[in-house]
């Protein structure tokens, strides 16, 4: 599987944190963290356990294109947990972050995906037979407790399903795992941040996304 994947085309750690969470976590995790770091500038603000809302009639110039949809999504009071399942959301987070992160090989591009769904089918087909076979030579002996047999024969296509079909490249987890050690410090300092940027950038969104 790791041998169809080309190394990653990245030359240093990614730097915008939306990217990091779409890499770490799909599309719900960029609208989480646009939200955290939203959160954090006060442009959104908690109404209560459950709501959001923001804190501007207008949306503000300069914010990313997830957060500036997420500023809208939230014009009247919205359910946070909705956010996450927005279609449209989720579609522009989609077309905003993979793009690069395919180019930059760390998720991978249709060829890869083809070249896993055929060694997920062989894999499987392989498999299958194998089960196929030791299931008739139990039944040719008289032994008709073939339960076990069909059980493990599910167990492990739902294993080379998994094996076969990863979220990342190899690089992908391999930039995840450098930006995990390069933000050690800044989550053991995690319980002083406080909210707001100014004195510090854009700290707790990256540690969130990360």
């Amino acid at each position: 599987r790791q041998g169809g994947a080309p190394p990653g085309l990245t030359a240093g750690p990614l730097t915008d944190y939306l990217k990091i969470a779409y890499l770490r976590g799909g599309s719900a995790e960029a609208i989480r963290v646009a939200s955290v770091a939203l959160m954090d500038r006060g442009l959104l603000e908690v109404v209560d356990a459950h709501h959001l809302k923001a804190a501007t009639a207008s949306v503000p110039t300069g914010l990313h294109l997830i957060e500036a949809h997420v500023m809208q999504a939230c014009r009247a009071p919205v359910r946070a947990s909705g956010l996450l399942d927005d279609t449209t959301l989720n579609a522009i987070a989609a077309n905003d972050c993979e793009p690069q992160l395919i180019r930059a090989g760390l998720l991978p591009d249709d060829r890869i995906k083809a070249t896993w769904r055929y060694l997920r089918v062989v894999a499987l087909l392989l498999l299958g037979s194998v089960a196929v076979l030791k299931i008739g030579v139990a039944l040719s002996r008289g032994r008709t407790n073939i339960v076990f047999l069909v059980v493990l024969s599910a167990i492990f296509g739902v294993i080379v399903h998994f094996v076969t079909n990863p979220v990342r490249t190899a690089a992908g987890n391999a930039m995840l795992a450098d930006l995990r050690t390069l933000f050690a410090a800044l989550e053991r300092r995690a319980g002083v941040l406080r909210p707001g940027p100014d004195k510090r950038g854009n700290e707790l969104a990256l540690l969130a996304a990360v």
